[in-house]
């Protein structure tokens, strides 16, 4: 006579689905308090904040952060940087380590704060980051400040309209070329690539 399986063995235990995994290393916080907010149950995502520093400093930061155990083993990584000053030499000598490196770099002329505008509004004039903070940003958004925790959820009914805007700002089909001038193309951002793809993933 066949043993009967224990109630233990008869109940079914969910598979738990593999979330995928992006490690994102950003220059302050306020781009860590944006992707922080990805952190979602199929989707794990670590942001670390590595400091000021030009962008050359920020990615030889980011390479000795991954050695560490802590933050290997991700499926993604990415660089979240902006112009500050770095010359085109030096941004594309970043861009170019980083791809070697198999990290996505994500970058924003003048600032990140570019990304936030572009869900209110299209904007192809030049401006500096003092601007974006304390004139254009908080005109859309009351009180804002570089630590306002919440944008992500704020702005994510606006998503698609920032999505549209920069690729208007910067076509898909000229970004291979813009490595190439990421200092003079100001505003311009690839950012909505990064967050397409977290999307994606949720």
């Amino acid at each position: 006579m066949p043993k009967r399986k224990s109630w233990q063995q008869s109940v079914r235990r969910p598979v738990q689905q593999r979330r995928e995994s992006f490690c994102i290393f950003t220059e302050g916080i306020t781009e860590q308090l944006y992707f922080d907010d990805f952190n979602l149950p199929t989707l794990r995502v670590k942001c670390i904040g590595l400091g000021g520093g030009n962008a050359e400093h920020l990615l030889n930061e980011a390479l000795c952060q991954m050695r560490l155990p802590k933050y290997s083993g991700y499926d993604h990584y990415c660089l979240v940087f902006d112009c500050d000053d770095n010359s085109q030499d030096e941004l594309l000598r970043v861009v170019v380590k980083s791809e070697k490196n198999k990290i996505r770099w994500c970058f924003s002329n003048p600032c990140f704060e570019l990304w936030y505008l572009l869900h209110f509004v299209y904007r192809d004039s030049p401006t500096v980051p003092s601007e974006l903070k304390q004139k254009l940003l908080p005109a859309k958004i009351p009180g804002y400040t570089e630590t306002t925790e919440g944008i992500c959820e704020l702005l994510k009914d606006k998503l698609d309209v920032a999505i549209r805007n920069a690729q208007r700002l910067l076509p898909p089909e000229e970004r291979q070329a813009w490595r190439n001038r990421l200092r003079e193309n100001n505003p311009s951002t690839n950012v909505d690539e990064l967050v397409i793809l977290l999307n994606q993933k949720e």
